[in-house]
């Protein structure tokens, strides 16, 4: 275990576990920083649960999640 940490720091500075909102801003940010970041993620896309969805009546498809609102 100590030499997959040790591997692991070797190669990463950060290790970022999610990218919502804050897990995207904090990589972005280290990221620009010259830092070397590992984002997991368990979704296809990024963002979480800050995700756009519009309409038919607004030229896209409604989102079927229960978490978002047609506008």
């Amino acid at each position: 275990m100590r030499d997959m940490k040790e591997n692991f720091i070797s190669q990463y500075g950060y290790l970022v576990v999610g990218s919502g909102l804050y897990g995207a801003t904090f990589a972005r940010l280290a990221a620009d920083a010259g830092k070397k970041v590992l984002v997991i993620e368990k979704r296809k896309e990024v963002g979480g649960n800050v995700r756009r969805y519009l309409d038919n009546k607004h030229g896209l498809p409604p989102s079927n999640s229960k978490n978002s609102y047609n506008v």
